[in-house]
């Protein structure tokens, strides 16, 4: 029996072996089993520190492992706001991190512009109308940095540009005036004086054409016999605002000798003319993207402007948009309206 019971208690003993091994605690990180103490987290055993640690999140900035609260930002964890700084977006204004709310503007460029919350509350640009770090022009307006590296402040600098912009927008009207023309370059204290704007007007205007006819009557005939024309253009305007409100306004100096009949009552007729034409000197002149402006206004003189003369060209070109305004020009009124397609 005493054989027997030897071989009996072996075989219990080598078949508990398995069972104590699988009751081991192994580390979750490296496998080892561990005897004595260890460390617990989240329901899992690490042998030592450096193993648990290899389970932390480590900060996306530095590397630091973050074994205590950190901040997030776009799913990465970070161990200070000092860390989570450097990746944050920066304002496009003031260039520091934007951390809380923020806004996003499109540039008359069609950029996109981040502004933090502080920014976004400053004061307006009176060309691109944006709002930001600006500079005070002496009449009152601001100028933000982007647009005061392009304003043109030169006379000299302004009268060629003028010069050139009117070749173009004459030659895409196929025809060029002869009439003398000269350029001013105001403040807008005296744009609003020259204009009769009031001082509860919102908009700002940039421009202004006035042309003086010069009649001959012979009893009941009336002949014009000359013009003497002048354009306002605000003073600091940036290259492309300049460019695009100069075209504007040599459209209406064009209408006025093309149609000088023409009523300038509803507004939206001479105004959405000249700003059509202002589009067409957009594209001549590689930014066409200042359209989309156009397009997006809702007003009814401008934008209800636009579209119409807009909707006239896609049907037949400038030829359609001469003889829509020779109609108009014939009826007296300038109510007539586009026919349908």
């Amino acid at each position: 029996m005493t054989g027997l019971r030897c071989i009996v208690l072996l075989f219990l003993l080598f078949s508990l072996v398995p069972q104590l091994h699988a009751r081991s605690i192994r580390c979750s990180v490296c496998g080892k089993i561990i005897r004595g103490q260890y460390l617990m987290a989240d329901g899992k055993a690490f042998c030592s520190q450096s193993c648990a640690d290899r389970t932390l999140p480590k900060c996306a900035r530095c590397g630091k492992i973050l074994r205590d609260n950190s901040f997030q930002y776009k799913n990465q964890h970070y161990c200070s706001i000092d860390c989570m700084k450097q990746v944050l977006p920066k304002c496009d204004s003031c260039g520091q991190p934007i951390a809380g709310k923020y806004g996003v503007y499109e540039t008359p460029m069609g950029k996109k512009r981040m502004l933090c919350h502080h920014c976004s509350l400053l004061s307006r640009c009176f060309a691109c109308d944006l709002p930001g770090r600006t500079s005070r022009l002496p009449d009152g307006r601001y100028l933000c940095e982007a647009c005061a590296r392009e304003s043109i402040r030169d006379p000299k600098e302004a009268e060629a540009l003028f010069r050139e912009v009117r070749e173009i927008t004459e030659k895409i009207l196929g025809e060029r005036i002869s009439c003398p023309l000269r350029l001013h370059i105001v403040d807008y204290p005296a744009l609003r004086k020259i204009t009769n704007l009031q001082l509860d007007d919102t908009a700002i205007e940039l421009g202004f054409c006035r042309c003086n006819m010069l009649e001959r009557k012979t009893g009941n005939v009336s002949e014009i016999i000359g013009y003497r024309c002048n354009i306002y253009l605000l003073d600091s305007l940036p290259r492309w605002r300049f460019i695009e409100i100069a075209a504007h306004e040599l459209a209406h100096h064009w209408q006025y000798h093309k149609f000088p009949y023409l009523k300038t009552e509803p507004r939206k007729i001479p105004e959405g003319f000249a700003e059509y034409i202002s589009s067409l000197v957009n594209i001549a002149y590689k930014q066409e993207h200042l359209n989309k402006t156009k397009l997006e206004r809702r007003d009814f003189i401008y934008g209800s402007g636009y579209k119409l003369f807009l909707g006239i060209a896609k049907r037949g070109g400038l030829p359609a948009v001469f003889q829509y305004l020779r109609r108009q020009e014939k009826s007296g009124n300038g109510t007539a309206e586009v026919p349908e397609s």
